[in-house]
């Protein structure tokens, strides 16, 4: 299922003339986590993370439509998702073409381990 058709679920639109504006939000929501932080291969099409989903879910039907009574519910959820994906062992450890990040993040488990064992 595509994150178009994952959009259309979520604010239960059946319609596809709202699919310019799902689009745009789904494309916003990407973009907010890149600026954010979140690692471009959590972000990847067609293999999206899937707490970077339920994320851009959120951030759709926070912003969906103009009168969103929830709007401010569903955006603090997007917030709070985006810092538990920044905060994940997936977002800290580097991309594959990049192992020294994750190289040295094992190294700073493994002292702290070390430390806690003496």
């Amino acid at each position: 299922m595509s994150l178009l058709d994952d959009a259309r679920l979520w604010t239960r639109v059946t319609d596809e003339v709202f699919d310019p504006e799902l689009r745009g939000l789904i494309a916003a929501a990407l973009t907010d986590m890149r600026r954010t932080g979140v690692r471009e291969h959590l972000l990847e099409p067609g293999a999206l993370y899937p707490l970077a989903k339920q994320a851009v879910m959120l951030y759709v039907k926070a912003m969906f439509g103009y009168d969103n009574s929830e709007s401010t519910k569903f955006m603090q959820a997007y917030h709070q998702t985006v810092a538990d994906l920044l905060n994940s062992a997936a977002n800290m450890c580097a991309d594959e073409d990049d192992n020294s990040e994750a190289e040295g993040f094992a190294l700073l488990i493994d002292d702290e381990l070390s430390r806690m064992g003496s």
